[in-house]
């Protein structure tokens, strides 16, 4: 019998959209108990993250990820990618985490009416919130106009007005106090209209030292009052919550712009007696300093001048070790990169390789 001979080229076209489809139905089954498995790694660290525990290991996350890129929802990934977003946040790796948040945010299906958009808008909340830490205004003011934007379609009232108001923390790296003053005011009345007058006095008071240096300080001491009796953050005593002890500074800045030198002194010396970190000792010292060239104090002034430039030195270190450690983790991420991109071509290598053997088996 006569054996009929068919060429490979002829063979191969058929064959191997054939083997793709088998590969890709084999490589599609997943069974319910790793679907629970991975549905309970998300749900944990979903836990974690939204009770300020910090995640320590992206180990399991990883394989989320990885598991829902093949067979999960548009949520899914999105969700799955955020949380290891989160964890490279908490490891102090932020390049890896912007990367995973960008990540996440292309997962989305913005054009389906099932968008998860609260989880959509903490993605670019997060975003923002790593620009800021690498000092790219521009960058961030673009993440947080999608938080608005998905905080709106979440229809999360008050998350959208937080998303408004952080555009200040960007107009300030770029130095632009008007506009601070602008979202503040505009924040204000936001937080007003929905009746949480106690939001409202936190947000405005952090542009009352810019109200002072610019001269308005009928408005100043408008917001200042407001803060006092509104936010909820003082005792019987007069005393604020710890966690806010800046304002002591704040407010006697207000009373040295009105010639009210004692008060000042007083607000001054109880900043740095109660100051928790160098913002707050730096903040005292310079205002002492300032209130000492106001007497012609000049032994005073040149205490605290020096006082206020040790600290401002200590602060300037800080910023520094920040910047080194921003340095460090872009060098980490572009290793890990690389790495990735390596494994990617090994696996790639590896499933050709299979396709080829099985066409010839």
């Amino acid at each position: 019998m006569q054996r009929i001979f068919v060429p490979m080229n002829r063979i191969l076209p058929i064959f191997l959209p054939i083997v793709a489809v088998l590969c890709a139905f084999f490589c599609s089954c997943t069974t319910e108990g790793e679907r629970q498995r991975m549905a309970q790694i998300i749900a944990e660290a979903d836990s974690l993250n939204r009770n300020y525990i910090p995640l320590t290991s992206d180990s399991l996350l990883l394989e989320a990820c990885q598991y829902y890129d093949r067979f999960g929802s548009p949520n899914e990934r999105m969700k799955a990618h955020y949380l290891l977003g989160c964890v490279y946040r908490d490891m102090g790796e932020a390049p890896r985490a912007l990367e995973a948040y960008h990540e996440a945010a292309l997962c989305a299906d913005t054009t389906s009416t099932a968008c998860d958009h609260y989880t959509l808008c903490r993605v670019h909340g997060q975003a923002s919130w790593i620009l800021y830490g690498q000092q790219l205004p521009n960058e961030m003011l673009e993440e947080l106009t999608l938080y608005e934007k998905h905080a709106i379609l979440a229809k999360d009232t008050l998350t959208a007005i937080d998303a408004f108001s952080r555009r200040a923390d960007a107009y300030d790296l770029l130095a632009m106090d008007d506009s601070v003053i602008a979202i503040h005011e505009r924040t204000y009345d936001r937080y007003m209209a929905v009746g949480n007058p106690s939001l409202a006095v936190m947000d405005v008071c952090a542009m009352v030292s810019a109200l002072i240096d610019k001269g308005q300080l009928e408005k100043a001491a408008k917001y200042l009052s407001e803060y006092e009796t509104l936010s909820g953050l003082f005792d019987e005593n007069g005393n604020i919550d710890e966690q806010y002890n800046i304002y002591y500074y704040i407010k006697g800045k207000y009373h040295l712009a009105v010639s009210q030198l004692d008060s000042a002194e007083h607000m001054f010396r109880k900043a740095l007696a109660l100051s928790q970190n160098p913002n707050e000792t730096e903040g005292g010292y310079q205002g002492l300093f300032q209130l000492y060239k106001r007497k012609h104090n000049p032994d005073s002034v040149s205490k605290y001048a020096e006082l206020y430039c040790a600290v401002n030195d200590s602060s300037f270190v800080l910023k520094d070790q920040k910047l080194t450690a921003r340095l460090a983790a872009s060098y980490n991420y572009a290793y890990y990169q690389k790495q990735s991109l390596d494994n990617e071509k090994k696996a790639y290598r590896a499933n050709l390789r299979s396709i080829i053997i099985l066409s010839f088996t």
